[in-house]
């Protein structure tokens, strides 16, 4: 049986999924050399899948394959493979495929403890941006949004405006639930308007689709899933905002995983 491996390209990351054994393993592919960690999972697998949303390095690892006389395939996008309101040529990959990834882990997971009372479903990548993504529970994706990470806002602040103190090593270390006592200085100022802006980015993506679920307001009916990078700062500060949550860091890889098992890949 040929070893399958599969590669997210991301802004800053590499992140590479050993389906057989079910490992997940992420380097920084800016701090390291690109084409060498491309070449050893080239020598570690027999077949190998790509997505990823960052076009270049994409095209960088794509090219390591081609010098080398390989040809991984890619996630099939397709309208009948989601059930959604969007267009799914407007649907990122990441998102597309942390929606259906966690529709498999609802639907594996049904009668586990965390997710048997919830109808509805969001799905948070915490990546380079926030997305937030949501399914109801006739397992439809009625919607979702985008929003600049925290940490990505507070470096553009740091380099793109002089004087200002870099926040972002604290921000595991924030109460998001309240803004800070005081706004009378910098460093207070610009906690407080990024909790505030969190906060109210959430809250309006969740008002704006109520609606049409009346239940997914509800903290008790719905399920929050996490992926990415950020995961355990998304977690933490919806846990303060008052939103459980499950950090479930392969979701992405389940699908792509389960589209490759179903053939459901194509090429380059």
């Amino acid at each position: 049986m040929s070893k399958k491996g599969i590669i997210e390209v991301g802004n800053s990351t590499l992140k590479f999924y050993d389906g057989a054994r079910k490992r997940l393993h992420k380097v920084e592919w800016k701090s390291v050399d690109l084409g060498a960690s491309v070449l050893q999972a080239i020598k570690s697998y027999d077949e190998w899948m790509l997505f990823g949303t960052h076009a270049k390095t994409l095209d960088k690892v794509l090219a390591v394959f081609t010098a080398h006389g390989k040809a991984p395939v890619k996630p099939q996008k397709r309208q009948e493979l989601l059930d959604t309101e969007y267009k799914i040529d407007e649907l990122g990959i990441d998102r597309y495929l942390g929606i259906l990834g966690a529709l498999d882990v609802v639907s594996s997971k049904g009668d586990s403890k965390d997710i048997n009372t919830c109808v509805n479903t969001c799905v948070v990548g915490a990546g380079t941006a926030w997305t937030l993504d949501f399914v109801n529970h006739g397992q439809r994706h009625i919607g979702g949004g985008i929003a600049l990470s925290p940490a990505k806002t507070l470096q553009a602040l740091s380099e793109k405006t002089g004087g200002l103190p870099d926040l972002s090593l604290e921000l595991r270390d924030w109460d998001w639930a309240n803004t800070p006592q005081s706004w009378t200085s910098t460093k207070g100022a610009i906690a407080g308007a990024l909790k505030a802006q969190f906060k109210g980015v959430f809250s309006e993506m969740l008002s704006s689709v109520q609606p049409k679920e009346n239940k997914l307001h509800s903290t008790e009916s719905t399920l929050i899933l996490i992926h990415g990078g950020g995961a355990p700062l998304a977690q933490k500060a919806l846990e303060q905002l008052g939103y459980k949550s499950v950090i479930v860091p392969e979701l992405a890889f389940i699908a792509a995983e389960k589209l490759w098992h179903n053939k459901k890949v194509e090429s380059f």
